[in-house]
């Protein structure tokens, strides 16, 4: 069965439910994945001192409802689900969440002006670096027209720089699917993510050019 195939299904079944809210939906995924939970912590290969709780095809059956009560959330919050479940495999194969280390260029060296990372969000652009500390959502409005270098870029914060209208984004962690890049590609200006050191190499007001296509930050001055 294809993601088009199990949307239909899944789309008769509702039709068919005097209830339609997601709330409720996300309720029953709830209490699935609660179910779950109890098989894997009275499997007694896990825990040999448990009592069992239902059989394989009980097991089976909670995952099958979890799945298509979290796909029923998608459709009813008009989520797609071929397109949300793409964004969530490049997020794992990108491991955004896994600390990056410093990109070398094609001899293996680290450039001193020159810094090498994730193409996140084509275009390029020169300006002024403002370096933001990751805890320090206040001063992103100093930031306004320059270029945003941060650790990495909370959703909270990423909301803040587009406010502040920043020219560019550069982050040490993170790659292409990460909310930096996300809202860079959103709002049409570079980005290049997950370079592990920026914060640390450029500083304070440094000139610098983002290339969001070939992945490379240039300190000009």
């Amino acid at each position: 069965m294809n993601i088009e195939e199990l949307e239909q299904r899944v789309r008769d079944c509702l039709e068919t439910e005097p209830n339609k809210d997601p709330v409720f939906r996300m309720a029953i995924l709830l209490s699935e994945v609660g179910d779950i939970a109890k098989y894997m912590t009275h499997d007694q290969k896990i825990n040999p001192l448990a009592r069992s709780h239902g059989s394989k095809e009980d097991e089976k059956l909670a995952y099958g409802q979890a799945f298509v009560q979290f796909f029923a959330c998608m459709v009813l919050r008009g989520i797609d689900p071929e397109e949300a479940i793409n964004l969530g495999l490049l997020h794992w194969e990108d491991k955004d969440w896994a600390k990056k280390s410093p990109q070398r260029n094609k001899e293996g060296d680290i450039e001193e002006t020159v810094i090498i990372g994730i193409a996140s969000s084509p275009g390029v652009i020169e300006g002024k670096a403002f370096v933001l500390s990751p805890f320090d959502k206040a001063k992103i409005p100093e930031a306004r027209a320059k270029i945003l270098v941060t650790d990495y870029l909370r959703p909270d914060y990423a909301i803040a720089a587009i406010e502040a209208k920043v020219k560019a984004i550069v982050t040490n962690q993170g790659g292409s699917v990460s909310h930096g890049a996300t809202i860079a590609r959103q709002h049409g200006m570079p980005c290049v993510s997950g370079t592990a050191n920026a914060t640390e190499r450029i500083h304070q007001g440094d000139y610098i050019s983002v290339d969001g296509k070939a992945g490379e930050i240039v300190i000009l001055e």
